[in-house]
């Protein structure tokens, strides 16, 4: 994943999984998800620091979709497929 930053006109990657379907940002915790179709996983980002804080396995389809709670920062990922959601709590 690649972030622009308008103040410095940088360009920083950010390496996440195979195909991020889907993109949750939580702006109260800085925290960052996203849901990897084709590597089957979902990768946790501390975008202030821009470092990748921990990368999960989703064993089942690769349909996700994620979002994040912003008060409480549950990570919430849906699998339409299987019918499952996957309640997953996050660091501040």
């Amino acid at each position: 994943m690649v972030v622009f930053n308008p103040a410095t006109l940088t360009t920083p990657a950010i390496r996440v999984g195979i195909d991020p379907s889907s993109i949750a940002y939580n702006f109260e915790s800085g925290t960052l998800v996203t849901a990897n179709s084709l590597s089957g996983t979902m990768t946790v980002v501390d975008f202030i620091d821009q470092t990748v804080r921990g990368v999960f396995s989703l064993q089942s389809s690769t349909q996700f979709a994620v979002d994040i709670h912003p008060q409480t920062n549950l990570a919430v990922v849906a699998d339409p497929v299987d019918n499952q959601l996957l309640l997953v709590p996050l660091p501040h």
